[in-house]
């Protein structure tokens, strides 16, 4: 009893050790804004990813923005709504992903977009809790693919508060489980299946 007891003290010290460094990643996350990319892919979620998508594409970061993950009832208006800034861009920049569900679809239909437009970098824009999964699934999808990220700070939904808000911690935790199942698959050579 006294040594199981000291394995599980010891894989719990690792754990919170393990989600400190994660949460450090989280927090350290950096992009160079100078830097440009054949497209601009972003994940959607929060209403912040939409309107950081529409900066980028603003500012000439990328040829065409792909919304990924849109719902196949969501008009294009209501995402005009999140970020007026995407209106001048409807009729010749904007391409809306429709069949993605969670992230694994995210990494499958930006795959298939890039190389439908023979694109060879890419913009990565979801939020920052976010962005190691979705860098992973992204990378897995497409090696060959280069990824700039743009992650979108989770502290602007909740303000000051952010790291006092349990639904927040909850989620990253969440994602941070998460994050380690994705690598798990990948180091066993585990297909991508969508219905994860």
């Amino acid at each position: 009893m006294r040594r199981a007891l000291l394995i599980v003290i010891t894989l719990l010290i690792a754990a919170a050790v393990d989600f400190g460094f994660f949460l450090s990643h989280v927090a350290r996350q950096s992009t160079d804004p100078h830097l440009k990319a054949d497209g601009i892919a972003v994940l959607t979620g929060a209403r912040e990813r939409i309107t950081a998508a529409a900066q980028l594409l603003a500012e000439g970061k990328g040829a065409r923005l792909l919304i990924s993950g849109v719902h196949e009832r969501t008009p294009l208006t209501d995402l005009l709504r999140i970020d007026p800034a995407l209106e001048p861009f409807t009729a010749c920049c904007i391409d809306l992903g429709r069949k993605a569900t969670n992230t694994i679809g995210n990494a499958q239909e930006v795959t298939a977009w890039a190389r439908a437009r023979t694109y060879h970098s890419l913009w990565l824009v979801t939020s920052d809790y976010h962005m190691p999964r979705a860098q992973l699934e992204l990378q897995q999808a497409a090696p060959d693919l280069v990824i700039y990220p743009w992650p979108v700070s989770s502290a602007q939904d909740g303000g000051p508060t952010f790291w006092r808000n349990a639904n927040v911690w909850r989620l990253i935790l969440s994602e941070w489980v998460k994050f380690h199942v994705v690598r798990l698959r990948i180091a066993l050579g585990l297909p991508m299946n969508e219905t994860e």
